[in-house]
């Protein structure tokens, strides 16, 4: 159905088109302004790449007469659907975009109203539209921010601390993470994987955060072993590492080697708290066993190695499944519904499963070349797990039923990526 012209101010398909595109491709939220009509076909909703909400609202407001309430914040485009974001939303935005996208040439796409945690929300909880008084000055979150809900106290003043401290204070609890007893320190692997990633986005804040709960966990347990003296610079931290890798193996080493290259050009290159936090994450490949180089998988072949890896992580996946469909509602069921084969569009499960059947299947004179193949494939697929947002969904559900994604799958491509380096 091609888009319906339309000359409405308060209602651009094209434009909006365009913007749903350009936030699709670069995964970042745009501001917008949705306005409530007495006639879903009536209703108005303006974005733009740089014009914040609260103006978009203003302009809204005076583009239509049909249009009584204005509510605005920020979407995000994943697949087709578009997940609109308000620090004060009104009920009826996703009844009337729904009727307007479809009758505007538009009806692949379908508006969702999500929470700070991504979460959807049921806009028939929201309270009646009548009541909804949008003559205040609402806070507009800054672009890329999660916006807050209405009910949140506000915001005390941010702290000057960067990513470089951050980043240290993370790499003393790695340390005093291996001083509590075991099973917590497993736990804890989770959100300390989570700060690192935080860092690494730039996303301070919410580093913050996570790093502050870590500390206080942690300030909380008896340590089992006298804590280890804590790298104070990105240096003495990548030193300590080289050190400790020196202990591989040499396949091992060879598997490892281009991630410390990696941390070694962002040392050159000044960047300390990059370095910092992977230098943390390459050794929490380590403590969990990712390059051990576990003896049984020597006689497995690397399709072996990975279906087993699969299995184990699917295990995890359709307990969660099972309990989360028995909530009947929209958001667990499709977090109930994704799967390992799905993770940021499939195209580089699909492409991994290939070149690791490709290898399997190989005779002596085209091992080298399949393995060759096989390096990319397992970065592509590494890089879409540690991006899909439903791995964190999966792993850090409410419910307390044990999924671990990164660990388990991690691990197998860690010990099949040393296989396929040794054999190039």
């Amino acid at each position: 159905m091609a888009k319906a012209k339309t000359d409405d101010p308060a209602f651009d398909p094209d434009e909006i088109g365009k913007l749903f595109k350009k936030a699709k491709m670069s995964g970042e939220p745009l501001p917008y302004a949705f306005g409530l009509a007495s006639k879903p076909e009536d209703c108005g909703f303006l974005t733009h790449l740089r014009k914040p909400g609260k103006t978009l609202k203003k302009e809204l407001k005076a583009s239509s007469k049909a249009i009584s309430k204005v509510c605005f914040g920020t979407f995000r485009v994943d697949e087709d659907n578009i997940l609109l974001s308000s620090p004060k939303p009104i009920k009826g935005i996703i009844k009337q975009l729904r009727v307007r996208f479809r009758k505007a040439g538009m009806g692949k796409f379908k508006p969702m109203l999500v929470g700070p945690d991504g979460i959807e929300i049921d806009e028939d909880t929201l309270p009646a539209a009548d009541q909804f008084d949008d003559t205040d000055d609402d806070i507009q979150s800054p672009i890329g921010a999660e916006a807050p809900t209405a009910a949140l106290a506000p915001t005390p003043p941010p702290k000057t601390e960067g990513s470089a401290e951050l980043a240290r204070r993370l790499t003393k609890i790695k340390d005093a993470m291996g001083t509590v007893p075991p099973d917590m320190s497993e736990r804890l692997q989770k959100p300390f994987l989570k700060a690192i990633s935080q860092i690494k986005k730039g996303e301070v804040s919410e580093a913050r955060e996570t790093i502050e709960l870590l500390e206080t966990v942690l300030s909380r347990l008896k340590p089992t072993t006298p804590p280890k003296a804590p790298s104070e610079t990105p240096q003495d931290a990548f030193k300590s590492l080289v050190a400790d890798l020196g202990k591989l193996s040499d396949d091992q080493k060879k598997a490892l080697m281009p991630r410390l290259q990696k941390i070694k050009g962002k040392l050159t290159g000044g960047e300390g708290a990059a370095a910092l936090a992977d230098i943390a994450a390459l050794r929490s490949t380590l403590d969990s066993g990712g390059a051990a180089g576990d003896k049984a998988a020597d006689t497995k072949s690397v399709l072996d190695i990975w279906n087993t890896a699969k299995e184990n992580a699917d295990t995890g996946i359709t307990k969660l499944a099972t309990a989360l469909k028995k909530y009947n509602e929209p958001a667990l069921d499709r977090i109930a519904d994704h799967g390992i084969t799905g993770l940021n569009g499939g195209s580089s499960y699909t492409r991994l499963t290939a070149a690791l059947m490709d290898h399997a299947k190989a005779g002596a004179d085209k091992h080298a070349s399949t393995a060759e193949a096989l390096l990319p494939a397992i970065d592509a697929f590494r890089s879409a797990m540690m991006a899909d947002p439903m791995v964190a969904h999966w792993e850090n559900n409410p419910l307390g039923i044990s999924v671990d994604i990164r660990g388990t799958l991690g691990s197998a491509l860690d010990s099949i990526e040393a296989r396929a380096r040794a054999a190039v």
